[in-house]
């Protein structure tokens, strides 16, 4: 089995399967799917692992499917990250722009990026600093400041952190199916790049992934984002009250979930009966 070659594997770690993806670029904003897997996973709940053995054992089932479809050897992944210790913020730095010619440059960006970063405290870590907006003087919403003139730069940044120890868990899983990781991303900004066009972000969209444990969420706002949150509710507590208000098992009550649950309630018909 070859090494990959122009392609990437991600893993998503769900509260209830475990699954990989890997694809190759075909051109500059292209990729194709060569190979997926999938397998189901106990060992995390509510988006944080509480086996790391069970959990390892679920990568390693989802990451041979998947090579097997690809016809390819995956060694080194990007993973998702959320769960209850993701925290997130906005804030804002103002720096002079100290070179002669009074042109922004990378070092700049740089500079203020840093200065807008919060203290976090010691049990989180920073995930990501995704710049929002940046303002040169008296101008205001600039996406990209390189090149522009001024003596002024303001940033305001999206910082999220996650948990040490959830981290840390993480890395243990991934380190343990054998795998190098490459990075990690926040579930929902990794669910909006994938469903979200540059155009409804700058209009102003939310997206929403419910998963079995948990529900991510990322709002953006003139292009950037502007709140991501995860709420410690997924599919499973719909699941849960179903086998409680009709006193039947969780195993059926997932079925019934899937084959006659509904998300608006105008498309239930009045009169359906279902059997249980």
């Amino acid at each position: 089995m070859q090494e990959l070659d122009n392609s990437i594997a991600a893993i998503d770690l769900g509260s209830s399967l475990i699954k990989v993806v890997v694809g190759r670029a075909i051109s500059e904003n292209e990729i194709e799917i060569i190979g997926t897997g999938t397998a189901p996973c106990s060992g995390i709940k509510n988006g944080a692992i509480i086996n790391i053995e069970t959990t390892t054992k679920s990568i390693n089932e989802a990451i041979s499917l998947a090579e097997l479809m690809a016809g390819q050897e995956i060694s080194q992944v990007i993973v998702n990250i959320t769960g209850k210790t993701i925290k997130a913020d906005n804030s804002k730095a103002v720096v002079a722009i100290t070179n002669r010619e009074r042109i922004v440059t990378d070092d700049d960006v740089r500079r203020v990026i840093e200065a807008a970063q919060p203290r976090v405290p010691s049990d989180q870590m920073v995930l990501h600093v995704l710049s929002k907006e940046f303002s040169v003087d008296d101008q205001t919403n600039i996406k990209e400041p390189l090149g522009m003139t001024g003596v002024r730069l303001e940033a305001e940044v999206h910082v999220v952190t996650a948990g040490i120890t959830t981290v840390h868990n993480l890395d243990k899983c991934i380190e343990g199916a054998g795998l190098e990781e490459i990075d990690k991303v926040l579930s929902s900004f990794a669910s909006s790049e994938a469903v979200l066009t540059s155009g409804e972000k700058d209009l102003g969209t939310a997206v929403i992934d419910i998963g079995a444990g948990i529900t991510d969420i990322v709002i953006f706002q003139d292009g950037g984002v502007c709140y991501s949150g995860v709420i410690p509710f997924g599919g499973n507590n719909i699941t849960s009250d179903i086998s409680i208000g009709l006193k039947t098992p969780l195993e059926p009550a997932e079925v019934i979930k899937k084959k006659f649950g509904h998300c608006l309630h105008e498309a239930v018909e009045p009169t359906e009966k279902i059997e249980v």
